[in-house]
């Protein structure tokens, strides 16, 4: 492949939400968060092809935009007005990660859309202009620049990479249907008081366990809402966690869950039993490290 190739393709990962804190409304209208996200081996594939003007794109899932309310389209028209000198790009997603699940599929499209955009134009641009750009996306976008593990705070454009010093496998249960973001943070209950879950993000961080019951300690604020709103999810997870005894999240505002397992053994042995008991989709994935 020469310095600049005519046609290069790229993965892009899902993620999971280990951590996730709801500090309240900021000025600009978005939520504060403080999250612990974790990429994981599931992953759509995007290839981009020079063409002489304009931004195509196509997808093989239906359910995905096709105009300018898709963030890899964004992402694509963000670069092109910074570097007007170039061409248009062809943009074809092949889609794995299920849109609406809360795996952070259209953000890591954009973020993947700036990684190749940057390599098929030759823009040279360093991983921090990058991640500038993203967080004028969307608030997951610059997490995915990145990549791997990390630590986002403000409204996600905040990223601090860590190391995770365990590898984690996970069981994907993906029930099908989306959900609303929106509604799940309009329907969230704030507090004066700070939940007992923000104290165990270190150990989350730090790849270190509870030595009482020899499990990381996950936490989301979202799922009160969540559940409130789709009583299914709160059943699901009661599902997973009687075969996943690590722990079991709602990943972002959902609706995917995951059960926490140690060894791919485990998490095959936990997605057996579940497919006895469920009728979603499941799936075994690794976290990347």
């Amino acid at each position: 492949m020469g310095k600049n190739p005519s046609s290069i393709s790229v993965t892009s990962h899902a993620k999971v939400n280990l951590y996730l804190d709801v500090r309240g409304r900021r000025p600009d209208g978005y939520h504060e968060i403080l999250t612990l996200m974790h990429e994981i081996s599931l992953h759509d594939r995007l290839t981009f092809t020079a063409i002489p003007r304009g931004i195509r794109l196509q997808c093989d899932n239906p359910e995905v935009p096709r105009d300018s309310s898709n963030l890899a389209w964004r992402a694509a028209a963000l670069l092109k007005r910074r570097s007007p000198g170039h061409g248009g790009v062809h943009i074809v997603i092949e889609k794995r990660i299920p849109p609406g699940g809360g795996l952070g599929g259209g953000s890591s499209n954009a973020a993947a859309t700036l990684r190749g955009l940057n390599r098929l134009w030759g823009l040279g641009l360093k991983q921090e202009e990058l991640e500038a750009l993203a967080a004028r996306i969307g608030s997951d976008v610059p997490f995915f620049v990145r990549g791997r593990a990390a630590v986002c705070r403000g409204r996600g454009e905040i990223v601090q990479p860590v190391r995770l010093k365990e590898r984690y496998y996970y069981v994907l249960v993906l029930p099908g249907f989306p959900v609303s973001t929106p509604d799940v943070y309009a329907n969230l209950r704030m507090t004066l008081t700070s939940p007992k879950g923000r104290a165990r993000l270190q150990h989350g961080v730090m790849g270190e366990t509870n030595a009482r019951k020899g499990a990381i300690m996950p936490y989301n604020r979202l799922e009160s809402s969540a559940f409130r709103l789709y009583p299914v999810l709160r059943r699901l997870k009661k599902e997973v966690l009687a075969v996943c005894p690590q722990g079991a999240l709602l990943s972002g505002s959902g609706s995917s869950l995951f059960g926490i397992c140690r060894t791919r053994k485990e998490a095959w042995v936990a997605r057996e039993k579940l497919s006895r008991r469920l009728k979603a989709k499941l799936m075994v994935v690794q976290g990347r490290l």
